[in-house]
């Protein structure tokens, strides 16, 4: 079965997304595969990708996110002060 998987996705090059070049990269990618078949090579890169980019979001975005938000906040608390 491992032996199986190692030539399935012997056709992908997966890398982890740790950069802001990275994450592009793994966007245009993505749009390349988007439309791939569940179950293909190409597939089964498109969905790992997703988890990938979303893991990337999740870690540089989020925490903007979170900061706009105190921002708001605070800028909130102070116009009705």
């Amino acid at each position: 079965m491992i032996r199986l998987m190692q030539l399935k996705f012997k056709e992908m090059t997966i890398k982890p997304i740790k950069t802001k070049k990275d994450y592009q990269n793994a966007l245009e990618r993505l749009e390349l595969i988007f439309d791939s078949k569940k179950g293909s090579v190409a597939g089964d890169e498109l969905e790992i990708l997703g988890i990938l980019i979303e893991k990337y979001e999740d870690e540089h975005f989020l925490i903007l996110l979170k900061l706009l938000n105190s921002e708001w906040n605070k800028w909130v608390i102070l116009k009705r002060i």
